[in-house]
């Protein structure tokens, strides 16, 4: 009897120290899964603002843009830290240089301070954590200085004597066009002639008069004309204009 007692008294003990540690295990488990805000379910992206956005006045291609920050918050409204932010464009074609993908700081806020874009247009930055995504305000990428012209015949294979024209497009490092000043005087040449041609060069198409200047200037294009001789020849048009340059493609007469 005695001993069936002592048995009971055991069995009592040690199913109350196991509902005790279960608490205890399930207490703390409970507790390391509860974030700030009391609830038991795990953080988890839900908003990305802009906090800073692009600048509004435009920036030159090449150019690194002011700073632009992202916050990104939980679903309790509370700041995420270490959390990786990638920015890109909403037009994907684009390539922007400089750092894209930013770790948020304990404030919640990824920093981006040295995006540049080289190809002239208006944009919009699009900040993305996995599916999550927030998009800037636009903004706009202008040419940078002039470096160099684009000189486009409006045919390589000429009419022995025949007015053509071509175009010289004033550009900036990156190829976009630059609007110029009307006033800007380009001079076309003659170079790397074979055949010995003879190029005139003429205000208009129907003109028979000879120019060796032009100063009209539409959009940064300005428009030349010229007719040449003998058949057989070749040659390239070469402008000048504020000491930048171009080259065209080479021109055959026939």
């Amino acid at each position: 009897m005695e001993t069936t007692r002592k048995w009971q008294v055991i069995t009592i003990v040690t199913m109350v120290l196991i509902t005790m540690v279960l608490s205890i295990v399930t207490e703390g488990c409970f507790k390391r899964s509860q974030n700030d805000s009391g609830s038991s379910a795990p953080s988890e992206v839900k908003t990305l603002t802009f906090t800073a956005q692009p600048p509004v006045v435009p920036t030159c291609a090449g150019i690194s843009m002011t700073a632009v920050t992202v916050e990104v918050k939980d679903q309790y409204d509370k700041v995420m830290s270490d959390t990786a932010v990638t920015i890109t464009t909403t037009d994907n074609s684009v390539v922007i240089s400089g750092t894209r993908v930013i770790t948020t700081s304990a404030s919640g806020t990824a920093t981006f301070n040295d995006l540049i874009i080289t190809k002239t247009d208006t944009y919009t930055l699009k900040a993305y954590v996995g599916v999550i995504s927030q998009n800037s305000n636009p903004f706009t990428i202008t040419a940078a200085s002039l470096d160099n012209y684009l000189v486009t015949p409006a045919t390589l294979n000429l009419g022995v004597g025949v007015t053509s024209t071509g175009t010289a497009t004033a550009r900036d490092t990156y190829g976009n066009t630059i609007t110029v000043a009307s006033a800007r005087l380009l001079t076309p040449s003659i170079t790397d002639g074979t055949g010995s041609p003879i190029v005139t060069f003429a205000s208009s198409a129907t003109a028979l008069d000879s120019v060796t200047t032009y100063n009209t200037w539409v959009d940064g294009v300005l428009t030349f004309y010229y007719s040449a001789t003998p058949n057989g020849a070749t040659f390239t048009i070469t402008v000048t204009a504020e000491s930048k340059t171009g080259k065209s493609a080479v021109i055959t007469i026939n």
